[in-house]
């Protein structure tokens, strides 16, 4: 039998009725009016090849739409300090946009958040992925956390950590903004100042990764000196 995790009192923590499907789960309880601060867990089944660590919160944010962008923010580094927390000291941990965790390059875990699609939001969801055992198809450069680490940890482990570090982090947000978590985020950052393309579509933008700026969003510089804000929640992959 599955231990029940232990986490923060600041979150009311559920169980998804699907294994593997949390924000799903997440986003059907948001729109029946859970909770600011509900945590879903979707744990695999007993004996499942995946013991991948799925979960996501429910928050109900004064302006939810500039909020989405710089909750990608802690997320990321949530899970990154997570990790940090559960594996040997002299790993490296860094972040790629808008919300991967790489250990030794590897991409292990992944953060996104998605918006109540009403017209005047209510709601966003932060998504939490760490691929403790199995792989994902996408994003590009998956690999599993067993697999990069040479060490095992369950997914009641990662969630435990995982939930006090992202109370952290949105505590470090409500006191002081987006400035602090964007530049810790920065000073992990892998491709700072790299050629980048996001999404596959030709008319994407494509340039020099330049900043973050104060709202979350990426700033691409492109050749001709164009600037270009795009949005952190919900952004399509970041293709190197």
């Amino acid at each position: 039998m599955t231990a029940r995790p232990r986490v923060p009192p600041a979150y009311r923590l559920v169980t998804a009725e699907e294994a593997g499907d949390a924000v799903a789960e997440a986003r059907r309880r948001a729109a029946e009016g859970a909770e600011d601060g509900t945590l879903v867990w979707a744990p695999g089944p007993p004996g499942a090849a995946d013991g991948n660590l799925h979960c996501a919160v429910i928050l109900r944010p004064d302006e939810p739409e500039a909020a989405a962008d710089q909750f990608v923010f802690v997320g990321a580094l949530a899970l990154g300090d997570a990790i940090g927390a559960l594996i040997t000291p002299g790993f490296d941990i860094a972040c790629r946009w808008p919300g991967r965790i790489l250990v030794q390059g590897g991409v292990v875990a992944e953060a996104a958040v998605g918006i109540d699609a009403a017209d005047t939001p209510e709601w966003i969801v932060v998504g939490a992925e760490v691929f403790l055992t199995e792989a994902p198809e996408r994003p590009q450069g998956a690999v599993s956390f067993v697999e990069q680490c040479s060490e095992r940890v369950d997914a009641v482990e990662m969630l435990e950590a995982f939930s006090r570090h992202f109370l952290v982090w949105t505590n470090t947000w409500m006191d002081g903004g987006f400035a602090p978590l964007g530049e810790a985020w920065k000073r992990r950052a892998q491709g700072l100042g790299e050629d980048l393309a996001v999404g596959g579509e030709e008319e994407a933008p494509h340039g020099t990764f330049s900043d973050i700026d104060d709202g979350g969003r990426l700033i691409l510089v492109a050749a001709d000196g164009t600037r270009h804000a795009v949005r952190s929640a919900g952004a399509p992959s970041a293709l190197p």
